[in-house]
This record gives C-alpha cells, structure tokens and sequence, in this order.
C-alpha cells in the first residue's frame, strides 16, 4: 500500500512536470488568473497556433538568444492509518538562463531545495524524522548539490553531482519511468506529445473527454489555457496506476472515498505567441477502509491527503553559480541512474 501512494505521488508529479505552503501569489499557488470560459474547436484551434513551440521561446538560431525563467515546486503528502500519521514535504525554486551555444543550449541553474518527511513508530517500528536541505546548481554537463541531512540526532553534509544530460534525456524519451513523455506513452499521446507543437485541438479535446476534464479559455490579453479535472479524472488516474503497476483491474473508485480533489493545469503566452507561464495545482484527499493493521479492530481507517503545486514563468535574471564548481574534487560523482 505504501508503494502504491508513493507512485500515486509521483504521476501527480510527472503531470505537473515536477510540489502548498507559504506561497504569496496566485502563480507560486499554481494557478493563473483569468476570465476563462468554455472554448468551441475553432477557438482552441486558433488559441494553439499562436503558441507554436519553434517560438514561444525565442529564436534559438540567433546569435545573441537568451531564455531565462523561475521555476518553483511544493509538494505535501499525509498518509494517516488510524491515529498515526506519515508526512512528508518538498519545496524546490530554481532560476534557469539557456543561450546559444556550439553544440546546443547551453544552461547555468541556481536553485535550493528542502525535504522533510516524519514517519510515527506505529507505522515503522521505529519513529523516523529526516530533513535535507541543499543548494542546487547546474551548468550544461552536471547537476550539483550542496546538501545537509538530519535524522534525529545524527547529521551529514554532502556534496554531489549528476549527469544533467543523461537526466533531460531521459525525461525527454521516456525512459525515466515518471517522465512526461512516459506517461503520454502510456495513454496513448507519445507521437503527439513528441511534436514540436504538441496536441492538436481535436487531440486536446479527446484528451479531455477520455479523462474527465475541462477546458477554460482566456484571449483578452494574449492566451491563457486552463485545463481542469474532476473526482473522476483522479478515479481514473488512479485506476490506471492500478493496471500498469500492480496488474489488477480494480475500480478505485469502490474502494478510495475521495473527499476533495483539485485538478488544474495552466499554460499563458502573450499578444506575439511568447511563453509568459506556466503552472499545476493539484489536491487529492480521500480515505479507505483496509484490513486491521492490529488485533483489536476488524478494520483500519487509511487517509491521503496530496497538495501541489507547479509554476514556470519567463523571467530573465542575473546570477552566477560558484566559480570552479565544475572541477571541485569535493563534489562526489553519482550514477544518474539511482534518480530515475
């Protein structure tokens, strides 16, 4: 059961390509104001071609193209069983500046990171409480990490540094197994997906109608595309997990008694078709009954409570990452393997 939430987390988190507390604007909460309303096919198909891939971003080909945005994630999870409870928390925010290079974009990221997860006896044996936090750079070979981690009493500080390419790569074709392209893959969209442009409209709007969602339309100033989904929409996520991972096809929705669910993804270009945002907010809460985790009851009451948030934005800043950084013999080499 543990595994299943976990993974549950974790496809949440590929939608939203990549995690609620403390934000101060509607964007850090994941959402993108607007006056949205129902769009008809010819509205989204012309709301689309102005949000051609080849430009949205620039013209790469210049000699003088530069692309900077800001990327933040918040993610909370609380899993109870009975009166115990297991939380855990991710919030990462990261600046990000690409530029033309010889061979491809090259890349220069600072960020930072913070992860705390508390797990009761009750549910372990042994009651665990772990918190990590750690800087986060990059230039266009590695990502580094400047991190420290406590658990109890017992604390560590470690440097280490990850193949960036084989990480994008892997994200890109698919092979990371919570990647974008993998779960297009799975339902069925990874030529689309694959596109320069994306979906087509009748694409997009298939993809709604297959998975329980709406789509909400915003032209007054540039465009702004909303995609909401419903309690299905997660019953069906959910249903799929249960197929692909653990082969069983069991309606979820017989067993998982969802109570409140929030399901929206953003996506905003300006007047000329340039990316302005982008943004996820996500909200599962729901609750079953499961076999007696102990003698003296026939059966224990299981909740989940999943909150996160995603947001992008175009936003060129000046910053740099630590001179010499890419030839510091403190930084450990890992296998970018151990994170897909």
């Amino acid at each position: 059961m543990k595994k299943f939430l976990t993974l549950s987390a974790a496809l949440l988190l590929s939608i939203a390509f990549a995690m609620f507390a403390g934000c101060s604007t509607a964007l850090e909460r994941g959402r993108i104001e607007g006056n949205y309303k129902a769009p008809t096919q010819e509205e989204l198909m012309t709301a689309l071609s102005t949000m051609e891939g080849d430009s949205m971003f620039g013209d790469p080909q210049q000699a003088d193209w530069e692309f900077g945005v800001k990327t933040g994630v918040n993610f909370n999870l609380k899993i109870t069983l009975d009166d115990s409870a297991f939380t855990t928390n991710i919030k990462v925010t990261l600046e990000e500046k690409f530029s033309k290079g010889e061979t491809g974009p090259n890349l220069l990221g600072k960020g930072n990171l913070s992860y705390q997860m508390k797990m009761p006896a009750e549910l372990t044996n042994q009651a665990t409480d772990i918190e990590l936090k750690a800087n986060l750079y990059n230039d266009s070979s590695y990502l580094y990490l400047d991190a420290s981690a406590k658990s109890g009493k017992d604390s560590q500080e470690m440097k280490v540094k990850t193949d960036l390419s084989a990480i994008l790569d892997g994200m890109l074709t698919g092979e990371t197994e919570f990647s974008p392209m993998s779960i297009a893959s799975e339902t069925g969209y990874q030529e689309s997906a694959s596109a320069t442009v994306g979906f087509s409209a009748d694409e997009l709007l298939e993809f709604a109608t297959e998975w329980n969602m709406q789509f909400g339309l915003d032209t007054s100033d540039g465009v702004k595309l909303r995609l909401t989904g419903t309690q299905e929409t997660y019953a069906k996520i959910l249903n799929q997990i249960m197929e692909d991972v653990l082969g069983s096809s069991l309606d979820m929705s017989d067993l998982i008694s969802l109570s409140d669910t929030v399901f929206e993804l953003y996506l905003q270009a300006d007047k000329d078709g340039n990316f302005v945002a982008a943004a996820a907010n996500l909200k599962l809460k729901g609750s079953a009954e499961i076999p007696a985790m102990s003698a003296n009851a026939e059966t224990s009451s299981l909740g989940v409570d999943i909150g996160g948030a995603f947001y992008i934005e175009n936003k060129a800043s000046n910053f740099s990452i630590p001179q010499g950084i890419a030839d510091d013999p403190s930084y450990q080499v890992i296998d970018s393997g151990l994170l897909n």
